[in-house]
């Protein structure tokens, strides 16, 4: 079924998906400082979670935006299910190679994990995080049947924002560790940059 222009499109996707998250995980990398925590690396800055992810969104929705030009030859050839689900498969594994590397990067770089917190929370704020985008991810196949699918990209972009700024920021790293509650910051005169 697949043809090598489409097969060049998948490897394409693919690779960009992969040198977005290998430039991320030299960027930080390179300004973590001497504090080596995976969730404040990852999760509390907010470019390396916010900018990258919104541009795997976007690649994702390039790819959707593709094959929807030719919806209508697809859909007389009755493959328009066999597109989604080669869609969904892409999408999945997207999101699973850009967090493979992501996450994978810094596990290699010997640094050690979860010092300011539980493993268990943190591993949970990981996994949330890779879940959330996933889903986000599946939500822009969506694209592929509707007729906006630019209202489809908006809605996921300020939904990946909201649930950093709202539960991940303010929920989520306060009850991994103290640290990250600014109230105890002002109290204990921490300052975290």
């Amino acid at each position: 079924m697949q043809s090598s222009a489409v097969r060049k499109l998948v490897w394409r996707q693919l690779g960009i998906v992969m040198l977005l998250a290998m430039v991320v995980s030299i960027w930080v990398g390179t300004i973590n400082g001497d504090h080596h925590d995976i969730i404040r690396v990852l999760i509390k800055n907010n470019l390396p979670v916010l900018l990258p992810q919104s541009l795997i969104l976007i690649v994702i929705l390039r790819q959707v935006l593709t094959f929807k030009s030719a919806a209508l030859l697809i859909g007389v050839r009755q493959q328009s299910d066999l597109i989604e689900k080669q869609l969904l498969l892409l999408a999945i594994l997207s999101v699973s190679l850009y967090f493979g590397v992501y996450y994978g990067s810094f596990l290699l770089s010997g640094n050690q994990l979860f010092q300011d917190g539980s493993i268990v929370l943190g591993c949970l704020i990981l996994g949330l995080r890779f879940l959330f985008l996933l889903i986000l991810a599946i939500l822009l196949i969506g694209g592929y049947r509707f007729f906006n699918p630019g209202l489809i990209l908006v809605i996921t972009l300020l939904a990946n924002f909201i649930y950093h700024y709202s539960f991940e920021m303010t929920y989520l790293l306060i009850k991994y560790a103290q640290i990250y509650d600014p109230v105890y910051r002002a109290i204990h005169h921490i300052y975290m940059t």
